[in-house]
């Protein structure tokens, strides 16, 4: 037997969201889904061609998104790749 789970409808109007790892994967999904719900997005991925592949996703939704390169495995890059998104928005 299968269960199908329905999420309540949200909105993220005048929002930013910054989802990493969204050049594939679940990543790509929230990143699509929150756009979906109105948000802007920063995507924020360690490889371009993904990213931008997400990015196209979201913009072929009506959506505005904007890639950030990155490898967060420091502190400061986590801080440096929020204020690239943030200047981007």
């Amino acid at each position: 037997m299968q269960h199908k789970q329905e999420i309540a409808p949200f909105r993220l109007d005048d929002r930013v969201a910054i989802v990493t790892g969204a050049g594939r994967g679940i990543g790509r999904s929230i990143a699509q889904v929150f756009a979906r719900a109105g948000a802007e997005i920063g995507i924020v991925t360690r490889s371009e061609d993904s990213g931008r592949e997400t990015q196209q996703s979201i913009a072929d939704q009506g959506g505005r998104a904007s890639l950030v390169c990155a490898d967060l495995s420091t502190r400061a890059a986590c801080d440096s790749a929020v204020d690239a998104v943030l200047r981007k928005h």
